[in-house]
């Protein structure tokens, strides 16, 4: 594809569309093996998680109705041990989230860098691979770690702030003025994120990593900010998407009227369809 054709995001989309078809055997089994099992844990943790704190909750509640008898003793030993229990499951979820988001990521960077070169290119190999690269994401993921959790405590503290000086000004001010210090920081949050996917796919290709991938990584976007807006409108556009192709999946109706009741209640009005919407294309 010509250069000109992947400043554009329909022709990035279409290109990645080509290298999937051209390579599925290769890709399927990139999924398979480390792609799948990511997307399970994402979707399956609340499955361990849920049941645990309910107990937790329903232990607590428990003490508070029975304070001082030996059962609620009992209780509380078993809150502790809950807690135990969920804290050790959510840092082997976050271990293992990790670690198959980087060989992912890895892999998959690689295998298309491979088909651009033309080298040859195996599942074996990419996985041979694989592990050595993975220290150099595993450097990049520390410092983007580090930059997101000062990014969140100076938003979560502006904000706080924001809430404590404007609280005694008139409402309708204080609203305005909170949703767009809100939409400012989502929008950053936006900004970082692509800073990081970026640097990743910088950490596998260039010899930069860690913190310079991350100064590479914003070089490279500062270019392409009409490209990057396009590239988050679409995903956002996937994901509303996506909803309605989930609950047709599991035949779910779509109750279309009350859909716009349930819109039309955000402004204070109602407007009814004129036309339904067939979902069984997606």
């Amino acid at each position: 594809m010509e250069r000109e054709q992947l400043q554009h995001l329909r022709g990035i989309l279409v290109e990645s569309a080509r290298i999937l078809k051209q390579h599925r055997r290769l890709f399927f089994s990139l999924a398979s093996t480390l792609i799948l099992p990511l997307c399970f844990l994402l979707l399956a943790h609340h499955l361990v998680s849920g049941p645990l704190v309910h107990k937790i909750r329903h232990n607590e509640e428990f003490i508070e109705e029975h304070p001082g008898t030996s059962a609620a003793e009992h209780r509380q030993a078993e809150i502790a041990h809950e807690w135990a229990s969920l804290l050790a499951f959510f840092i082997a979820y976050l271990l293992f989230v990790l670690a198959f988001s980087l060989l992912s990521t890895a892999a998959t960077v690689y295998s298309v860098a491979c088909i651009y070169t033309e080298r040859p290119l195996s599942y074996t190999k990419v996985l041979g691979v694989v592990p050595t690269v993975w220290k150099r994401l595993l450097i990049t993921f520390a410092w983007v770690f580090v930059m997101i959790a000062a990014y969140h405590g100076i938003a979560i503290l502006t904000i706080h702030l924001t809430i404590l000086s404007l609280v005694n000004v008139n409402m309708v001010l204080f609203i305005i003025i909170l949703v767009l210090l809100i939409l400012a920081f989502y929008s950053l949050h936006v900004y970082i994120s692509c800073i990081w996917h970026l640097a990743s796919v910088i950490s596998v290709l260039e010899d930069s990593y860690g913190f310079f991938a991350l100064r590479r990584s914003v070089d490279l976007i500062r270019v392409l900010v009409v490209l990057l807006t396009a590239v988050t409108l679409y995903g956002m556009l996937g994901q509303t998407v996506f909803y309605f192709a989930c609950k047709s999946f599991h035949n779910e109706q779509i109750d279309w009227t009350a859909l716009s009741e349930h819109l039309g209640a955000y402004m204070g009005e109602y407007v009814p369809l004129k036309s339904s919407i067939q979902m069984e294309s997606l």
